[in-house]
């Protein structure tokens, strides 16, 4: 194995790059807990009783594309 030059080693490798050039993102985490103030679920929420009232996740989607996020 060869020696790397101080340079080589301060340089980002290849999928670093990469992963540098995907750009601005977005995560988001959404579900019942949000809704129950609750930290942590247990697994027990009545899937019944999800029904968030005007909701537009469209909306979200529309200002994180706007917002140049992929």
């Amino acid at each position: 194995m060869s020696k790397r030059t101080i340079a080589e080693a301060a340089s980002p490798s290849t999928a670093q790059q990469e992963w540098m050039e995907l750009g601005y993102g977005l995560f988001l985490h959404f579900g019942p807990n949000t809704f129950t103030a609750a930290g942590w679920g247990d697994g027990k929420f009545p899937a019944a009783d999800f029904h968030p009232a005007e909701l537009d996740t469209d909306q979200w989607a529309e200002l994180a594309a706007a917002a140049g996020m992929k």
